[in-house]
């Protein structure tokens, strides 16, 4: 079981409607809100309160936080978004958003170390 150890959250808008997106990940658009990251984007955080376009939306942005698996995972990897907002394992080019603590399967809550702020050799 995933366990949470979240020791920042932030809450901005939503830039688009992210019902139905909890534990995925979040990027800013140019506005500053929250919308779905892409494959290999620059992950803000992973979405703990979902929101509609134009409402507050929570993400958690550092710690140990539980996200959705994009794909199977092993223990340690760095972590990236696929072009759905889940997270896989890094590949070269893309932004680094944190490890896996545990090993998942695809559409898995697991744990994620976030380590932000690096691209993938």
């Amino acid at each position: 079981m995933a366990v949470d150890k979240v020791l920042q959250y932030d809450n901005r808008d939503a830039g688009a409607d992210l019902t139905g997106k909890l534990r995925y990940a979040a990027k800013l658009d140019t506005s500053g809100d929250l919308v779905l990251a892409g494959a290999g984007e620059d992950v803000y955080g992973i979405i703990y309160e979902e929101a509609t376009s134009g409402n507050g939306c929570t993400v958690a942005v550092a710690g140990i936080v539980k996200a959705i698996a994009g794909a199977s995972i092993n223990e340690g990897v760095p972590l990236a978004a696929d072009a759905n907002g889940k997270l896989i394992t890094a590949t070269t080019g893309d932004s680094v958003f944190g490890y896996a603590r545990v090993a998942a399967a695809s559409g898995d809550i697991f744990e994620v170390l976030v380590d932000r702020g690096q691209n993938a050799a």
